[in-house]
């Protein structure tokens, strides 16, 4: 099997953990939540975050997080104000919680 091949292959088997692991719910799709679960970053039943986390890596999502905590910190009095403020919270929680769990292995 050819290198390229065992990468999909590993990808395609992460994919698998994480969607069974983590679905979005019909209820989670039901009303658009535009800090934690924003519509457009939905596809499939699946956030992007979480097939990130599959394909990309858990050090390489930590660091998406901060970069777009700190993107919407830097934009809230031009934009969205509290809500970036909020979007932003939320990539840090996002970073801490992916931190903790990385910890616990």
């Amino acid at each position: 099997m050819s290198r390229e091949s065992l990468n999909n292959e590993r990808i395609r088997n992460e994919l698998k953990k994480l969607w069974m692991y983590k679905p979005i719910t019909p209820e989670d799709l039901a009303t658009d939540d535009p800090v934690n679960h924003p519509d457009h970053y939905t596809q499939n039943g699946y956030e992007c975050i979480d097939i990130m986390l599959a394909t990309q890596g858990i050090d390489a999502v930590k660091s998406f997080c901060i970069c777009n905590a700190f993107k919407y910190i830097y934009r809230h009095r031009d934009k969205n104000h509290a809500e970036d403020i909020k979007k932003a919270i939320w990539y840090l929680n996002k970073f801490i919680e992916l931190e903790e769990s990385n910890n616990e292995k």
